[in-house]
């Protein structure tokens, strides 16, 4: 091999290095982007159930409070069933 054949290998074979380099940058930065938008979108259906298990959880706290309610009125009933009853 000539000095010359040996050069131009070696100036090949440094531009082919700094293409897969560039490639390789390239490639991260469109990964990173791409999940970079999926997490946020995650990020924002997580905030959304959030908000939503916050009303359920607020529906549920009222509807125990009627429960409570209509056990109170159901018992005060039965007493008053009793009391006919003994009569």
């Amino acid at each position: 091999m000539t000095i010359e054949t040996a050069s131009s290998i070696d100036r090949w074979l440094r531009f082919a290095q700094f293409f897969v380099a560039v490639t390789a940058l390239v490639a991260a930065l469109v990964y990173a982007g791409s999940r970079s938008e999926r997490d946020e979108q995650q990020t924002k259906s997580l905030e959304k159930m959030a908000g939503e298990l916050g009303k359920i959880q607020e529906l549920a706290t009222a509807g125990n409070a009627q429960i409570q309610v209509i056990g109170e009125r159901v018992r005060g009933l039965e007493d008053r069933v009793t009391r006919i009853e003994k009569r």
